[in-house]
């Protein structure tokens, strides 16, 4: 009998553990270990196998580098975080592929274009940084050409203008032409307002602190001031970050008319005149 209620207590023993262990076990042997793939902090994607995923990583920087004559600087971080899942979350390899590239920092050597001490933006090139003050300077000098009997004798910027050479991402370099734009617009330049029923251009001018000159000049499309609900128009006030000054000479002519100087002459009979010298103007 006591072997009869050993053998029971046992039984009941194992069917406990197989109750707790079954569950966990299905649990297990349906889920699959995945790893989340992370650049720099941003998450590119979930992959079985992290070997395969630094290999395209490898490629892809690679890639990156041919791209580029000059010399580039990669420096990313990756890592991996283990996850588990039942599902099928496994990120492709052409998306893998878009979101590494999207997320290495690709960084090159360029031009910062400061005026006053402060950072306005940066450019390829100390030729482009160069390119960009001429653009800026090339109106007045040609206006000053164009005039008759004027001669340009000096064009300077009043503000201080640097060039620094940095290390910065691709990505936050800009052409010539977009740098001049900031430039002569402001680093915020012009936002865009849609027009709303009852708006006139004194109430939007007044509502963004510009003048109705300021709203024309921005917006030369619009006529006899007449906007419609529904017209997109730029807003903003042109603030110029450079201020450009020419020192020219201009040789004119006037004509001064010479003054008469009467004298009497006693020689003379009344009512007659003479010349003494010819006036000249």
């Amino acid at each position: 009998m006591k072997n009869f209620k050993l053998l029971l207590c046992m039984a009941l023993a194992i069917l406990t553990l197989m109750s707790v262990t079954l569950p966990a076990a299905a649990y297990t042997e349906n889920s699959v270990t995945l790893y989340s793939m992370y650049i720099d902090g941003k998450q590119v994607g979930v992959v079985r196998y992290p070997a395969r995923a630094l290999s395209i990583y490898d490629s892809v920087e690679e890639r990156l580098r041919s791209e580029h004559q000059e010399e580039v600087f990669i420096n990313s971080d990756v890592y991996f975080k283990e996850i588990k899942t039942t599902g099928g979350q496994i990120t492709n390899e052409k998306a893998l592929v878009q979101s590494i590239e999207e997320a290495i920092d690709v960084k090159i050597n360029a031009y910062a274009i400061n005026i006053d001490g402060t950072k306005v933006c940066y450019v390829k090139s100390i030729q482009d940084a160069e390119k960009v003050i001429d653009d800026i300077k090339a109106p007045y000098i040609k206006k000053i050409e164009e005039k008759e009997n004027s001669q340009l004798e000096e064009v300077a910027i009043k503000e201080v203008v640097s060039f620094d050479q940095e290390l910065v991402s691709q990505s936050r370099i800009i052409n010539p032409q977009q740098a001049s734009e900031i430039i002569l617009n402001g680093t915020e330049g012009y936002k865009e307002y849609e027009v709303k029923e009852g708006d006139s251009l004194w109430a939007i001018a007044h509502a963004n602190n510009v003048s109705v000159t300021d709203l024309e000049k921005a917006n030369p499309n619009i006529e006899n001031y007449i906007i419609q609900p529904g017209d997109i128009i730029k807003v903003g006030q042109q603030q110029k970050l450079l201020t450009v000054v020419t020192k020219e000479r201009i040789q004119y002519s006037e004509e001064i008319p010479f003054e008469t100087e009467i004298r009497e002459d006693r020689n003379l009979e009344k009512g007659k005149t003479k010349v003494i010298q010819e006036g000249e103007k």
